[in-house]
């Protein structure tokens, strides 16, 4: 706990400081930082276990075969098979865990790996706020501790989501469509973010027939494995074994700035695209919330929440600057650097989860 709450009052005196804005030396230097920090981890994080298992499963297994070496629904229904069928979806970090299991690095190999990709996205989507201290700060206890170093897969295609809605915001279509797609080979529930060009984009926007066949086909795509996926996995096993505790607590961390972007959007003075983007994220929140309230799986609740916490950072970052309720910057930013460490320290403490996360090692400490 002590190793976390360091790194996180380093940051925040940061934040607290004159210096708001990140040189290329800064931002290298946290690159290296976190991609060390999570990705070396060791025995931490809810999903520690789960790729260690992975990867004894793929050590040994022919490249060739890697490929319908079946692992999708029938991982979490058991050795029931009814869905031995089903191949990999998401072929990028299995090729990294074969790698692994195989050539060399083992469990490090794909960490590493993910965690450079995730730090890299998430911190240059912090440097282009107006003031990524702060952003860095409200992203470290939940979306850095809890999904960087607890949900790999999810945070590299976290990650690409915010390259993603960075290159919406500039009305790149075809660039926030490449960064889905390639997120969809870590996590293929990221498709569902194709519904966002759609629901987002300009009202005389004209979709050539090839983008709106990608955008159909990978919509529906996202809806099954994010939707419907989990309503059919909670029928075949029961219910209560498709729970996930964390989807009310994620769901609420997005209602707060979303309730906060809906109601004072203009005070951000943000793009007309990017205004569009960040209001059909924080109405998707309520979404969420609705969905949790009238009893909808957790599960897939979760899956879609996770990719809305950027409206976090996006809305932390920023709100200072607004004067909402006609508090001063500086005020906004110690309010919400509190809010942040309350967060953190609620999770370590009361959280049902966190002693995968306690105490934290890592393998550098081991030499």
């Amino acid at each position: 706990m002590i190793t976390y709450l360091s790194v996180w009052f380093f940051f925040a005196l940061q934040g607290l400081s004159k210096y708001k804005s990140w040189s290329k030396t800064t931002l290298t230097c946290l690159i290296i930082f976190f991609t060390l920090f999570i990705g070396l981890r060791f025995n931490v994080g809810g999903d520690w276990k789960n790729y260690l298992i992975d990867m004894q499963i793929k050590a040994g297994l022919d490249f060739p075969n890697l490929l319908s070496d079946g692992r999708g629904v029938e991982y979490f229904l058991g050795s029931s098979g009814i869905y031995n069928d089903f191949k990999i979806r998401e072929p990028f970090w299995h090729i990294l865990i074969w790698i692994g299991a195989n050539w060399g690095g083992g469990i490090y190999l794909a960490n590493v790996t993910a965690a450079f990709i995730f730090s890299s996205c998430l911190l240059y989507f912090c440097k282009q706020q107006r003031n990524p201290w702060l952003a860095l700060i409200v992203a470290f206890p939940y979306l850095i501790i809890v999904v960087g170093m607890g949900y790999t897969r999810h945070s590299v295609a976290l990650g690409f989501e915010m390259i993603a809605i960075l290159m919406l915001q500039k009305d790149r279509l075809l660039s926030y469509i490449a960064w889905i797609i390639l997120g969809s080979t870590f996590h293929r529930t990221i498709l569902v973010l194709l519904l966002l060009p759609m629901l987002s984009g300009k009202p005389s926007i004209k979709f050539t027939k090839i983008v709106r066949f990608i955008l159909l086909i990978g919509v529906t795509y996202g809806l099954y494995v994010t939707v419907f996926e989990p309503i059919l996995i909670s029928w075949l096993q029961g219910y209560a074994l498709m729970e996930s505790e964390g989807a009310w607590v994620r769901v609420l961390l997005c209602l707060m700035p979303a309730s906060v972007f809906l109601l004072i959007k203009k005070k951000f003075k943000l793009s007309p695209a990017s205004t569009r983007i960040w209001t059909m994220m924080s109405f998707g929140s309520f979404i969420c919330f609705l969905g949790l309230l009238v009893g909808l799986p957790s599960t897939m609740i979760d899956r879609i929440a996770l990719y809305l916490i950027p409206l976090q950072v996006l809305v932390g970052s920023n709100l200072p600057y607004t004067y909402f309720l006609k508090i001063s910057p500086l005020v906004w930013t110690r309010l919400i650097t509190i809010f942040s460490l309350l967060v953190l320290v609620v999770w370590l403490l009361y959280s049902g989860h966190s002693y995968l996360w306690l105490p934290y090692d890592n393998l550098l400490f081991r030499f």
